[in-house]
């Protein structure tokens, strides 16, 4: 029971840090901050903090790092760090992090077609577990859908003591909202095209570790790597010294705390939870994110939380006795950027956790059932991965050739061992 616990607790925790890098990131963005920069610093930053444990902890692995291996991890670093963080921060520089974690819940669904479309994700809708992987992801995606479209009265809870002063300093002027309407539909979109990056990442992660199962290693080259790429795009686009430097400000706070957590511990943590328990898993504990920034909107920022949401086309938002105020105000115009935290809906974070659940118990059963409800399961399971088959007249033999996907343990194998031997070989 104890180990159980330790990936799902980890993947929290990773939720947690993003949650906060959100929030201090979109300050950095706001105060002048160039996205490039920002990502630069943030991977080299995590490279630096996690080369040591990488050292300590693996330098007697065995885990020999080859040319393929290094190619692997620089095209993960392209993917999984340079593309996605180049797409989400230049996004989310033109939209809220609300917007952005939002979006972000569509990559459980962009991450289970991946893995099902190449096999490395059983689907078996006729058992159990796979119609809860299918409703689970459905279920969570829909939460989130709901959260921008639904509206509800305000929940009667107490006023957190905490709020953060800080941000009222930092919170765009409804007309620089208003100058950077168009920008908004824009970010949207980067936001979504960093999610399908993310994916990308999560199989090609899958992939890499069968042969390179030392995650420190691996992550420490590719914040590396990513540093490297991120700098070269930053130059490219900017010339001047100027934007690399730091005062002791929230840039400083939002570099150290994306590099140490959004990159050192989180990618890290991702890693490891892809071998244990595959790019699934580790992609459904995204949409809680969205739960968690609300929790930090109530406590810090002092948001109002909705039974649903309803993000209208125009937001202002006036600062009072260094607090933040919002409006929503209806206007058939285009949509603006929405500069600070609206309220969130209840609804839509409920929603999201029932349908991480499912998937969790479904890739739970599977866990401890490889051999799911016999017969007539594993010609289920045999269907969705490839049944070839052929029969001749007069009792001809039949020749069949399967590849029963591990999907739960990783490294991901392709094996042609029949179930009840893989039951033997991991029971």
């Amino acid at each position: 029971m104890g180990k159980s616990c330790v990936p799902p607790v980890a993947m929290v925790l990773v939720q947690l840090g993003f949650a906060g890098m959100n929030v201090v990131s979109k300050l950095a963005l706001d105060a002048g901050m160039s996205p490039y920069v920002l990502i630069a610093y943030r991977n080299l930053i995590a490279a630096a903090v996690i080369s040591p444990v990488a050292y300590l902890l693996e330098r007697r692995s065995g885990a020999t790092i080859t040319k393929k291996v290094l190619l692997q991890i620089f095209v993960s670093s392209i993917f999984g760090a340079t593309l996605n963080q180049v797409l989400y921060f230049v996004g989310l520089k033109s939209t809220s992090p609300t917007v952005a974690c939002a979006l972000t819940n569509t990559l459980p669904a962009l991450t289970f077609v991946m893995a099902a479309a190449l096999k490395m994700e059983s689907v078996r809708p006729g058992t159990p577990a796979g119609q809860a992987k299918l409703v689970g992801t459905a279920v969570c995606v829909g939460g989130s859908m709901v959260i921008p479209f639904y509206k509800g009265p305000v929940l009667g809870l107490w006023a957190s003591p905490l709020h953060w002063r800080f941000v009222a300093d930092h919170a765009p002027s409804p007309a620089a909202a208003a100058a950077h309407s168009g920008a908004a539909v824009l970010g949207d979109v980067l936001i979504i095209a960093s999610c399908v990056a993310w994916a990308v990442w999560f199989i090609l992660h899958t992939k890499m570790s069968e042969g390179f199962s030392a995650p420190y290693t691996s992550t420490a080259i590719m914040c590396l790597m990513a540093g490297v790429q991120c700098a070269g795009v930053s130059a490219a686009m900017d010339r001047s010294l100027d934007v690399w430097k730091l005062g002791c400000d929230i840039r400083l706070y939002s570099v150290l705390y994306i590099g140490i957590v959004g990159s050192g511990i989180g990618f890290t943590l991702m890693s490891w939870c892809i071998q244990v328990r595959g790019p699934l898993y580790v992609s459904m504990f995204s949409p809680l994110l969205l739960v968690v920034v609300a929790i930090i909107g109530w406590a810090i920022l002092g948001e109002k939380i909705r039974v649903g949401t309803y993000v209208d086309h125009q937001l202002t938002s006036q600062s009072v006795h260094g607090e933040i105020l919002i409006k929503l105000m209806s206007s058939s115009s285009a949509p603006s950027i929405l500069h600070t935290l609206p309220a969130y809906s209840a609804v839509g974070s409920v929603l999201i956790v029932a349908g991480l659940y499912m998937v969790l118990w479904g890739k739970g059963r599977e866990m401890d059932r490889p051999d799911l409800d016999n017969d007539d399961d594993i010609a289920d399971e045999e269907t969705a991965v490839g049944l070839v088959g052929f029969s001749g007249k007069g009792g001809g033999a039949v020749a069949i050739a399967s590849s029963r996907v591990e999907a739960i343990s990783l490294p991901v194998s392709f094996s042609t061992t029949s179930p009840k031997r893989l039951q033997h070989i991991h029971g």
